[in-house]
């Protein structure tokens, strides 16, 4: 189901380290940010991200190339040295985080955990279910995480022809990723 996704190594460069938690693996979707009414995240949609720190200065990413492009993308990491874009991935672990965030005890990173938004945490926790009729006699129930928070690293940028009103990137799915789910399902 991800095998269509490019992995990158970010090295970090900057004076802050890479934080992780009791549930390191964070799902988001930068291409669709700003949607609130709909889940995004689901492991066939276009513009899936994964991030996972692998270490205090590396970090695994897996994103969708139909959607993103990376500085260097001939090769298989990227560097960020800018502290900002450090702690910007460091709050997707603390809105992932269920209880308990982890890192090395370098006192620069402990002081940016300070100042991460708290407020993302907390709007982050609830999950939001939608009912849906619109599949005949049956009722979909479908829970899903809230895509909070504001990504921005300079390194990562959406393609420009990709570039529509936020409505019309809901709802899509990457092609190799539905057809593997419809093979895995039988169908």
């Amino acid at each position: 189901m991800l095998s269509d996704l490019r992995p990158k190594i970010i090295i970090n460069t900057s004076h802050l380290e890479f934080i992780t938690s009791d549930s390191p693996i964070v799902v988001f979707n930068q291409y669709c940010q700003g949607c609130m009414y709909r889940g995004t995240n689901g492991l066939a949609c276009l513009g899936l991200q994964i991030f996972m720190p692998i270490s205090p200065r590396y970090l695994l990413f897996l994103y969708d190339p139909t959607i993103y492009a990376t500085t260097h993308n001939s090769v298989d990491n990227f560097t960020i040295s800018m502290d900002y874009e450090i702690q910007s991935l460091n709050a997707l672990q603390l809105i992932n985080c269920p209880n308990m965030l982890f890192f090395s005890g370098n006192q620069e990173t402990a002081e940016s955990i300070v100042n991460l938004s708290f407020h993302w945490w907390f709007d982050a926790r609830g999950r939001a279910t939608v009912a849906s009729h619109d599949i005949g006699k049956d009722l979909l129930l479908h829970n899903y995480d809230k895509n909070v928070g504001n990504l921005d690293i300079s390194s990562i940028r959406v393609l420009k022809s990709k570039k529509v009103p936020v409505k019309e990137r809901v709802g899509k799915y990457r092609p190799q990723a539905l057809f593997l789910a419809r093979h895995m399902s039988g169908k």
